[in-house]
């Protein structure tokens, strides 16, 4: 496995491989990689417990928006869950055959599908936010309750801020600049 540009930095690697970088400089840090690194592994982390319950973070989220706005339409939580319409309903149909949801009022050429969360589906929900409360726990543990606020208190800041929604215009990313195409 390669190592990633911030490897190293944090004093997790091997001998062999710290020789390594030794000769050879990294690129800087980066605040972009450390929190897309440390994404990656929460989500691996919770796809492995949530598969207990044969669920994905795909279902657990769907769920989420749901529950939080019963009859909320395909396309809106396609958006939401930043998926095509097409996997949001493999999703959804996925948790109507598990009996984790329901359609309220018929569907029909024209007529929107009404989704709601069972009483499975609220179980669902349950399990997967005793998944993620594991993590922020170990999180916790791993910084410090006061290392831990001020964590979350920043990448809420960050994630609230304007530039980063991504249902308005640009985002820092668009004005990286490209390669032209030849």
């Amino acid at each position: 496995m390669a190592a990633g540009p911030n490897e190293g930095q944090s004093g997790g690697t091997t001998g062999a491989s710290r020789a390594s970088s030794d000769s050879v400089p990294g690129p800087p840090r980066s605040a972009a990689f450390l929190v897309m690194a440390l994404g990656a592994r929460i989500r691996a982390q919770a796809e492995q417990a949530l598969r207990a319950e044969d669920i994905g973070l795909r279902h657990f989220s769907a769920l989420g928006h749901l529950a939080r706005q019963p009859g909320v339409s395909y396309s809106e939580l396609a958006r939401r869950a930043h998926v095509t319409q097409q996997s949001m309903q493999a999703t959804l149909q996925q948790l109507e055959q598990r009996g984790a949801v329901e359609r309220v009022g018929g569907a029909g050429r024209g007529r929107a599908a009404h989704l709601h969360v069972t009483d499975e589906g609220r179980r669902l929900l349950a399990v997967g936010r005793e998944v993620l409360s594991a993590v922020d726990e170990a999180m916790t543990r791993e910084l410090g309750t006061e290392r831990s606020a001020q964590f979350l208190d920043t990448v809420d800041a960050v994630l609230r801020n304007e530039l980063w929604r991504t249902d308005r215009g640009a985002r820092p990313a668009d004005g990286v600049r490209r390669k032209e195409e030849p």
